[in-house]
């Protein structure tokens, strides 16, 4: 089972608002999830990362009052990666870099490219023997 949680729990009202669902919350959440799935093969994919400069001039977001930081999904990849099940790290290979454009305008979303880069990494993992 491929679980992609926690990103939108970091989501903040406001520039510098809280997030919608504190850390730990989230933490225990991954716990409730996981204790629903019995023997199935878990596999966590941590958040991807966020372009803070686009995500800062989005026009709809500002709007809506709404934010990401990069620092909570890295927050919430190194909690998933203490955890006992396969974890497939998403986030490094999406840190914004001036030459690849990875992410959609409003810096959150991947585009084609940012979503190739994620299959490329999940396929790596999911191909090593357990």
């Amino acid at each position: 089972m491929l679980c992609p949680l926690g990103a939108n729990d970091a989501q903040r009202l406001g520039r510098d608002g809280e997030r919608v669902v504190s850390a730990e919350e989230t933490v225990r959440n991954f716990d409730l999830w996981r204790g629903r799935a019995g023997q199935a093969r878990w596999v966590w994919l941590t958040p991807t990362d966020t372009d803070e400069q686009l995500l800062a001039e989005y026009p709809p977001f500002k709007a809506a009052g709404i934010n990401w930081r990069a620092a909570d999904h890295v927050e919430t990849a190194a909690a998933l990666l203490k955890r006992p099940e396969s974890v497939i790290d998403t986030l490094s290979v999406t840190r914004p870099t001036p030459d690849r454009r990875l992410f959609e305008p409003d810096g959150v979303h991947l585009t084609p490219v940012g979503q190739v880069a994620v299959a490329r990494v999940a396929v790596a993992e999911l191909s090593r023997p357990n």
